[in-house]
């Protein structure tokens, strides 16, 4: 699939793409986004592979070009949340059903594959004022008890915040009540490319809506499993989690 994708993104005869690990995958994707404008451009033919997870040909005609990112260990944040109600921490039995169906639903909206190339602009901030309460990887503590990794960043701010499409985008989810994320949208911004918005307060999209970055597309809120009024945010290629944060200008 990834070679597909890619291959299908820069429209060459050849081009493969060898991740090692999801860690170095994430490297290669980066840079192969920073590098899809002049590809598309048809300013370089195009990359030919990442063979070791570190290094990235690019083929230019008969010239070939060496990058080479280097993957460092990062140390992660841990949150600890205590005084949480039970059901917020482990939830109960007769809601698994609703939880495995919200879970379906969002990855069948991660796995579009459209022709799009938004992705490859520069993506804005959803609030214009806001303070950052959470952050990719951080572990989370609830009531003591160890969890996943937090998968996005939190954006705090007043219940009702406007909140703007971070880039122009296909709407391919649009839900005002799941279980544990409340009013969620996906814009999908081509080739697996896709953001999320979860926690929401008001949802002022559907489904097959085009927006515009810039555009209002709801209000922040504390639906769902949300300990107060934030707006999370999620950034994917597909099934591949990324950190938003390496695509805005936060800190």
């Amino acid at each position: 699939m990834i070679i597909q994708n890619w291959f299908t993104i820069i429209n060459l005869p050849v081009c493969t793409l060898v991740p090692i690990s999801t860690s170095k995958l994430y490297i290669g994707l980066i840079i192969l986004l920073l590098l899809s404008s002049k590809i598309l451009a048809g300013e370089i033919s195009g990359v030919a592979s990442i063979t070791d997870g570190d290094t990235i040909k690019i083929f230019n005609n008969d010239k070939v070009k060496i990058i080479e990112k280097k993957v460092f260990k990062r140390d992660y944040k841990i949150q600890r949340i205590d005084g949480l109600p039970k059901k917020q921490v482990t939830p109960p039995p007769e809601v698994y059903a609703r939880i495995k169906k919200d879970n379906k639903m969002i990855g069948n909206a991660r796995s579009i594959n459209t022709s799009y190339d938004f992705f490859k602009n520069k993506f804005i901030l959803p609030l214009d004022k806001y303070v950052i309460t959470g952050v990719y990887g951080s572990q989370r503590i609830l009531n003591g008890k160890p969890r996943s990794p937090h998968y996005g960043v939190d954006f705090h701010a007043p219940e009702g915040t406007p909140v703007k499409a971070m880039m122009d985008g296909e709407v391919t989810l649009a839900e005002k009540n799941m279980y544990y994320t409340g009013g969620t949208i996906i814009f999908d911004h081509g080739h697996g490319i896709s953001t999320l918005f979860m926690h929401m307060k008001d949802v002022n999209v559907k489904i097959g809506q085009k927006v515009k970055q810039g555009e209002i597309v709801g209000t922040l809120g504390k639906s769902g499993r949300a300990t107060g009024p934030h707006l999370d945010i999620r950034l994917n290629w597909f099934d591949i989690k990324l950190d938003p944060a390496s695509l805005l200008e936060i800190f």
